[in-house]
């Protein structure tokens, strides 16, 4: 007689099907989609309610064998069986005639059907049989389209035969994706290994029977290679099952610079494995298309794994295949500020004899530069600053990433800029970051008589003044005098059609400059609240001796008539009779 559903325990359902059909038809069970038709002892039919409208009809029945408890199933779904739809209808089942039998004792089931369930289970699970993992190395034929092929390995699953060897008998890559009840293979390395078959480029629904290139897997076959391993599946060489041993310890590259005579610096490369050895026997192959891994295969047959620190860069992998570098001595430094960060990203670069003295770049805060186009123009940028030594390197803010930057610490230092409100527009945007600008006229005073001077009493930005000519301009400094504004009012040249006009003359000097008129016209016009002078000194013009001669100048915009032949700097403007009161009015 067929067993009760209640005989299919959560692991006889393990056994039976995968955990993403377990998973999923858990979900089905709990949202009640399952209509059973019939259940009996051995057989049981049900309509599922798929994800979307369409409804699928399961059939379902079950034996008990040697090996234990088989399941065998249809169903109308796309897969046609061992899906989520029939572990549905199982886990649905077993729940109605757990809760009929508690309905018939007045309680929950007899003693006998739980004790029982677990007997069988503990019956089921002595001694399953173990899987292994089989390397070999292979050295594929050089062609003209691949001169540079080098040896790989290959992997395979292996079961245990009846005389306890490893055979590929019942444990192909397709046996153990399309594993079926009764095979009694351990669940747990199953799993495992149909994990590195997916991870596999050949990934695919029809696994074929042949071994897989480690080389083409990425850098997460290591991953699968440690839960393969940590659930107990063997690792074993095609050479008499020499063992294969995936060591802790990771290898690297090393950079080695000596000093060969006094002109010339050697650069060496090596892969080292633990304990800081050098590879030197055995047979060496990268493992995968940008290697992040290699292996060795050793004389007796055994082969050790070894993961590398990062992937292999090509450029150093280059330097692997070929010779040492000779590097002139008054080329070092060069090496040292732009290459050596980039080796250090790939490689561990050291000097063996310590005969060259390797220092690394560090981020000493951020700079500004400004630079001065004129005395009244000014433009800024910010960058990083990286010390070496006795080198300072400067690298914009706003450059792509370069070797040996830490961007993050150039970050932190800009975030703790936190400038002042009345200033920020000159030094950060709006998120308070910083930011390059271009300064005129009373921001280029704001920028280097407000600005700086609260950066370099409150933060440790550096900054620098430079002149775009190279010539060092003046600096700026506020008038302290007021300024003496003059007036004075002449007859126009002889024109038979300019009787009635007059020359206006306006002279203003500060501290004995005298300020362009053109200049002052034209910052009076605009409504500028500064002037600066070719001297470097700037005085306000929104002051009281300004007001009335802006004011005039605002009312006469439209009406005075600057002699085309005259010059603009002389301060000259020519009125007519009738405005002849302005004048009044100004030197009133």
């Amino acid at each position: 007689m067929d067993p009760s559903v209640i005989a299919l325990t959560d692991s006889v359902i393990g056994e039976n099907y995968d955990a993403g059909s377990i998973a999923r038809g858990l979900g089905y069970f709990e949202d009640d989609r399952v209509q059973l038709i019939r259940s009996a002892e051995g057989f049981l039919a049900s309509v599922v309610v798929g994800s979307g409208r369409s409804t699928y009809v399961v059939r379902v029945r079950w034996r008990t064998t040697a090996a234990g408890i088989v399941i065998d199933d249809t169903c109308s779904c796309p897969l046609g069986g061992f899906c989520k739809h029939a572990v549905a209808t199982i886990l649905t089942a077993r729940a109605d005639a757990v809760s009929e039998i508690a309905d018939r004792d007045g309680g929950g089931p007899s003693w006998r059907s739980v004790l029982g369930g677990i007997a069988d289970d503990d019956a089921r699970s002595d001694d399953p049989s173990p899987l292994a993992l089989q390397f070999s190395v292979s050295t594929p034929r050089r062609t003209h389209r691949s001169p540079d092929a080098e040896a790989d390995l290959a992997i395979r699953p292996m079961g245990r035969g009846k005389r306890g060897q490893w055979v590929k008998t019942g444990a192909s890559w397709r046996d153990l994706y399309y594993e079926r009840p009764g095979m009694g293979l351990d669940p747990a390395q199953v799993a495992a290994l149909r994990g590195l078959w997916n991870a596999s480029p050949r990934h695919s629904y029809y696994p074929d029977t042949g071994p897989i290139a480690l080389g083409s897997f990425g850098p997460e076959l290591w991953l699968h290679l440690r839960n393969a391993a940590d659930v107990g599946v063997s690792f074993v060489s095609d050479q008499a099952d020499a063992p294969v041993r995936m060591q802790a310890e990771h290898a690297y590259v090393e950079v080695d610079l000596t000093t060969v005579d006094d002109a010339t610096v050697a650069l060496a490369t090596r892969l080292v494995v633990g304990h800081d050895a050098p590879i030197d026997d055995g047979k060496l192959g990268l493992l995968g298309p940008r290697p992040h891994g290699l292996f060795i295969a050793c004389p007796d047959g055994s082969i050790d794994l070894y993961r590398l620190e990062s992937p292999l860069d090509p450029a150093i992998r280059r330097l692997l295949n070929g010779p040492a570098l000779r590097i002139p001595v008054g080329e070092l430094d060069e090496l040292l500020e732009t290459y050596q960060p980039i080796l250090a990203r790939h490689a561990r670069v050291g000097s063996s004899d310590a005969s060259v003295t390797i220092t690394t770049r560090r981020f000493d805060g951020l700079s500004l530069l400004i630079t001065r186009h004129t005395v009244e123009v000014a433009s800024t940028s910010w960058a990083a600053r990286y010390v070496r030594g006795d080198t300072t390197t400067y690298v914009g803010l706003d450059e792509p990433g370069g070797p040996g930057r830490d961007r993050s610490a150039e970050y932190e230092a800009a975030k703790a800029l936190d400038v002042p409100t009345d200033i920020a527009s000159l030094l950060v945007d709006i998120s308070g970051m910083p930011r390059p600008v271009t300064a005129r006229g009373v921001e280029a005073v704001r920028l280097l008589t407000e600005a700086v001077p609260w950066l370099e009493a409150n933060t440790s930005v550096e900054v620098r003044v430079e002149s775009i000519t190279g010539t060092s301009l003046p600096e700026l400094r506020e008038a302290t005098a007021d300024p003496l504004v003059e007036l004075d009012v002449t007859d126009a040249p002889i024109d038979s059609d300019r009787n009635d006009w007059f020359d206006l003359g306006v002279t203003v000097t500060v501290e004995g400059e005298q300020v362009p008129f053109a200049s002052l016209f034209t910052a009076l016009s605009l409504g500028e609240p500064v002037i600066v002078l070719a001297s470097g000194t700037w005085l306000r013009i929104d002051r009281g001796e300004f007001d009335r001669l802006r004011a005039l100048i605002e009312e006469a915009r439209g009406l005075v008539d600057a002699d085309p032949d005259a010059d603009a700097d002389d301060g000259t403007i020519r009125i007519n009779r009738f405005q002849i009161s302005w004048f009044e009015e100004l030197a009133a």
